[in-house]
């Protein structure tokens, strides 16, 4: 992951580290946003995140997972409506009722919209509501 900007400081067993997901559009870091919306973190005094080195390991690969959805997302704005895939990933989505899950389920629906679009597969565009797209991708 990336570097600098607001990343999420926390702890895990006395030693600082971060956690972040970028968004690409707008160049912020929502990694925070997304932990905190899953569940109540253990603070220090400081006001410091503590996490133990599972839960580290287990956030990793879950925002490592949103950056991969993030980037994909940004590498393909030029080829697909954006609306249509904003209504096509909730449609796939809004039944998930964890961030983990939402992030995996994310990540499995941009690989195949990516998939159908390198392919120029306007019969699975067209199944999954993708019209403008199709237009795009001839």
């Amino acid at each position: 992951m990336e570097t600098g900007g607001n990343a999420v400081k926390v702890y895990v067993d006395g030693e600082e580290r971060q956690l972040r997901v970028i968004d690409r559009s707008t160049g912020l870091d929502y990694a925070k946003q997304v932990v905190c919306a899953q569940e109540v973190l253990t603070s220090d005094e400081f006001g410091y995140f503590c996490l133990t080195e599972e839960e580290y390991a287990d956030w990793l690969k879950v925002l490592t997972k949103l950056q991969a959805s993030e980037d994909m997302r940004f590498a393909m704005q030029d080829d697909v409506d954006e609306q249509e895939l904003r209504d096509y990933l909730y449609e796939e989505t809004m039944y998930l009722g964890t961030a983990k899950e939402l992030a995996q389920m994310e990540y499995i629906c941009l690989c195949e919209v990516q998939k159908a679009i390198t392919q120029k597969n306007t019969a699975w565009l067209q199944e999954n509501k993708f019209p403008k797209t199709i237009q795009k991708v001839k």
